[in-house]
């Protein structure tokens, strides 16, 4: 999902029914959103790939856990989330991972 194109997401398993026969699953509904103002070759925003979209979905993997990479500040970002995404894995039947960004700049005092 795009920052600048809000939607609402559903997450449905087509196996599992509910008692009235509907799909088991939930929604996201994206809020709060806040653009990174450093452009996408800046260090810091290739680290922090992952505010580039507000929602992310990976297959489960046990190794993939921090959406900026395991060593956020020594990594040049070959180990985080939008790396993990160009992967391209399947998705469909699998157990998943649903990233949300939550955005903000700055903490006021």
């Amino acid at each position: 999902m795009k920052l600048y194109e809000p939607a609402e997401f559903h997450v449905i398993n087509p196996t599992k029914k509910t008692r009235v026969g509907n799909p088991v699953g939930y929604k996201v509904v994206p809020a709060g959103t806040a653009a990174s103002l450093l452009d996408l070759e800046d260090p810091p925003q290739k680290r922090g790939a992952f505010t580039n979209n507000q929602i992310w979905v990976t297959p489960y993997n046990k190794s993939e856990e921090w959406a900026g990479g395991l060593f956020v500040y020594q990594s040049k970002g070959e180990d985080t989330l939008a790396t993990w995404s160009e992967r391209d894995r399947p998705i469909e039947n699998k157990d998943i991972v649903l990233w949300y960004t939550l955005g903000f700049h700055h903490v006021p005092c």
